[in-house]
Formats: structure tokens, sequence, C-alpha cells
């Protein structure tokens, strides 16, 4: 069952009454007034033009649909069936009316619409983190609230439970306070809360940590490791496949020939943020692509990466890097660890990034590659590496 809009022309015939349409149901349509009108000229496709003048009509057809769809989604889920004709309706027409208001929702619920909302283009692995964390804030702050009880003081409170909670790293908790920020952005915005509440969950301040990459050396080392075992070997083609594209191992699962034209681009949409990046393709790239007839070898998330340890312990990539961890008192402790123990497919994407930075290369075309949007976030590669630093100081000398 799908909700749609459409138009019912007023007498005046310039205007219209906008209805919703939900097809298919039990092989008829059922068509239920919104009791919003508008301008014939200002609808295009099913849905009101994206221009100022329809903000607020826009966002008011969101909130029902978000309303409708989710009760239809409960009720399919719960009693394994589609809710009746008698049963929508009444729903649909309580909504309207004010009597479905909004409060009586609880926060789990607006939650479950949160993580399901198609336009923010959420991945499964994100929508996963954000529920996990999401739910550790029902079960702080009680399930049983309702969106009349989502003030300062209950997000307040949480922010100061959470910190005592355990002995959690500062960046851990900071990534559950990031992800209910992003749920109350997303309340604020769809018009369900009359104040942006996301102005009193702030972020502890974090260490800067090493961003840990391959150094050229390293990398040479993979590029002429031969492993007569094939699992091995696939681990090292898939990792240098990053370094030369900083791609994720979720989109390198995703390559394909039809994704790179003539001038040898590739364009691939990002799993996790839906941007469009745009990678030129070295020849190793291109060697690797063809080794695998242009179709990289399937790997599991977590016996790829014990292989990918195990391929790495072979090569002797040994070299010491330090783990810094800050607990939540802020007391930070550094840990070293060799490099074959803590390696990790993201580590050929922190090595490309952070190399292009090191060349000197401008840090939007460097966006433009990663697929970053935050100009913040990539500032977080510049740890460049040692023979450019000793360089550095050299030319002082």
């Amino acid at each position: 069952m799908e909700t749609r809009f459409y138009l019912k022309k007023n007498k005046d015939k310039t205007s219209a009454i906008i209805y919703f349409s939900f097809t298919p149901f039990y092989g008829e349509r059922l068509r239920i007034t919104s009791k919003q009108s508008i301008d014939h000229s200002l609808w295009m496709n099913g849905y009101p033009k994206r221009i100022a003048r329809t903000m607020t009509l826009r966002n008011t057809l969101d909130n029902y649909k978000n309303f409708i769809d989710n009760f239809i989604k409960k009720t399919i889920e719960n009693e394994e069936r589609q809710p009746s004709r008698f049963e929508l309706s009444k729903y649909v027409r309580e909504l309207i009316d004010g009597k479905e208001t909004e409060q009586k929702h609880t926060l789990e619920y607006y939650i479950d619409m949160f993580l399901n909302d198609e336009s923010l283009c959420l991945a499964d692995s994100t929508k996963r983190v954000k529920k996990i964390h999401l739910n550790h804030f029902l079960k702080i702050v009680g399930k049983n609230k309702v969106l009349v009880d989502l003030k300062k003081g209950l997000i307040e409170s949480y922010k100061t439970k959470l910190k005592k909670e355990g002995n959690r790293e500062i960046a851990t908790t900071n990534n559950y306070l990031k992800n209910l920020i992003a749920f109350l952005n997303w309340l604020w915005k769809k018009d369900f809360i009359e104040a942006d509440l996301k102005k009193y969950v702030k972020k502890d301040l974090e260490i800067e940590k090493d961003v840990i990459t391959l150094t050229e050396c390293e990398l040479k080392i993979l590029e002429n490791a031969t492993f007569e075992e094939t699992h091995l070997q696939n681990q090292i083609d898939i990792f240098l496949f990053g370094c030369y594209t900083a791609l994720s191992i979720v989109d390198i699962r995703k390559v394909n020939r039809e994704m790179i034209n003539e001038n040898n681009v590739i364009n691939i949409r990002r799993t996790k943020n839906n941007f469009n990046q745009r990678i030129p393709l070295i020849n190793k790239t291109i060697a690797i692509l063809e080794k695998y007839n242009y179709k990289l070898p399937l790997i599991s998330a977590n016996k790829g990466s014990e292989n990918l340890k195990t391929a790495f312990r072979k090569l002797n990539l040994r070299r010491k890097v330090r783990i810094s961890v800050q607990s939540s008192n802020g007391k930070v402790t550094d840990q070293y660890f060799e490099l074959c123990e803590i390696i990790s497919w993201h580590k050929s994407r922190k090595t490309a990034i952070t190399a292009l930075l090191s060349l000197g290369i401008s840090t939007k075309v460097v966006m433009e590659i990663s697929g970053h949007k935050n100009e913040n976030t990539i500032n977080r590669y510049t740890n460049f590496s040692d023979s450019i630093l000793i360089e550095a100081m050299n030319k002082m000398e």
C-alpha cells in the first residue's frame, strides 16, 4: 500500500483540494481529503513545487504522510495484515482533525519514523548504529516518554547519566550524542517540536588522535606481495584498490564496469551519505579491475578483516602505531600496537585521503574524490608522514 496525493478541482478551477490516495487497497482506490488547498500552478508531479510559498504546505503533507505510513507499517508488522478501509479512514480523519495528535505518540514512535524516513537515504549500517544509540536514549529517559516530555531538562539529564555510565570513551559518548542531535534536528525540521532542542546537546572536547595510514614504503610492499593463498591475495588487492580510490569497503563492493566512463572516471554514489563521488582511475587501479574482470571478489566484513590482518603479519608489516584512549573523565592513555594487529579496511580510505592532501591537492578537490560533505571532517586527515615533516624541517635548517 502506498500513500500518494492527487488534486480535486474547486469550482473556481484555479485552486484544488489535496486528497490522499491509497493504492492498491484490496483492489480499490481509497481517497480521503487532507483539507489542504493549493493553486494549480504550484503543483507538479503529485506534490507541491519546492519553492518558498509551498514550504509550510510541503512540511504539513510530509508530516501527515509520515504518520500514515508508520500507522500502516505498524499494523502490518504487529497484526500481519493491512488496516481496513474503516481503520485507515478513521486514523487519517482523526489525524487531520487534530484528534490523533502528535503529542499522543511516544518518542519510540518518532524514532521509528526518523529511521525509516526515505528522504534521509540512510544506509542499513547507519540505521543500525542510530537505532542502538537512540534505543539507549529511550532506556535512560524511559520508553513511555512522549513528545511533550522532550525538553531541555530531559536532554541534559540523559547526557549526565550517559557520561557516568561505565568506562566509556569520550569519542563513543559523543557518537551517542551525535545521533541524538540528528534525531532532534529531524524533529525540528519536520515541525514536530516548537524549539530547536539540539542546542542543549553539547559534545565534549575530544583529543586529536593519530590518523593511521600506510607509508609509501608499506604500500610498495603490498604492491609487490604475491600470496599463494587466494583469499589473502584478494584482501591485499582490495585494500590497494581502496588506497588508490578513497572508496570505503561498502562502496568497493558495489563497483562494476558500468560505473566507469570513457575517461576512466568512476561515478559512484556513496552508501553513507548519498553523495556522488567522481574518481579518476590511475593505471594501478585499472590493472586490479582487469585482473578480476571488473568485479572485485566478495568478502565478509569479519572474516575478510581477519584475513587482512593475517596478510599484513605475513608481510611483516609491524610498525608500531599509537592508539590514544580518552576515558569519560578526560584522562588520556597512549597504547602502542603493531600495524598488522590494528589494520582495517578503513585504513585504505584514510591512506588515500591523507596522501592526496599531503601532495598539496586542494581540500575541495579531495572532498570531490572522497565524497565528504563537511570540510571539518576531512581536516582530520591532515596527518602528514614523517618524511614530509622531515623535509619541512630540513628546509628551515
